[in-house]
């Protein structure tokens, strides 16, 4: 018979050892690594992937810089653009479920609440906004009378001519600045 190698459907005679991991032999691919840190590119070549982007920091979130990080669910709060607090009150002068970073609501009197934030904010310039959540038939007022790092005071006032009377009314309020 013919020997090995050497008939018209058998392989060249020479070296049929696997090409290397870097390289293409004849254009065919290299035999993959028996690994799980590396990967394929498109030069045939086995790499190990780039690094993954490193986490934000809650200064480059506060600053809105370092695009070259990404934002994790525990950090998007520190975002500039985030409510930091919000929460539901109802006329009673009770706190609503769900509410997010309220400490406590304390009813002072008709027309007045105290909202106690669970994390100071860094200042007390911040942005309070604060709505009815029921149909009036008549002006209304809600105005937050201080705003300290530690709480919010909102009175609502609601008349058909000014000046309005001290009501009990179901709000919204939501709370934006840096904590």
């Amino acid at each position: 018979g013919t020997a090995v190698g050497t008939g018209a459907s058998q392989v060249a005679a020479g070296d049929h050892t696997t090409p290397a991991m870097t390289a293409t032999v004849a254009g065919h691919v290299p035999t993959p690594p028996n690994n799980t840190t590396t990967f394929l590119r498109g030069d045939g070549v086995f790499a190990a992937p780039a690094a993954a982007p490193a986490r934000a920091t809650q200064a480059a979130l506060e600053a809105e810089t370092d695009e070259a990080t990404y934002t994790s669910p525990d950090r998007v709060k520190f975002s500039p653009g985030v409510a930091k607090a919000w929460c539901s009150i109802d006329t009673a002068g009770a706190l609503g479920s769900p509410d997010y970073g309220i400490a406590t609501v304390g009813d002072t009197g008709v027309g007045d609440r105290d909202i106690n934030f669970s994390i100071a904010f860094s200042s007390s310039v911040f942005v309070g906004v604060a709505t009815l959540l029921a149909a009036i038939t008549s002006g209304s007022v809600l105005q937050f009378q201080t705003l300290t790092t530690a709480d919010a005071r909102l009175r609502i006032e609601e008349g058909a001519s000014f000046p309005f009377a001290d009501t009990d009314r179901p709000t919204l309020q939501a709370f934006f600045g840096d904590q």
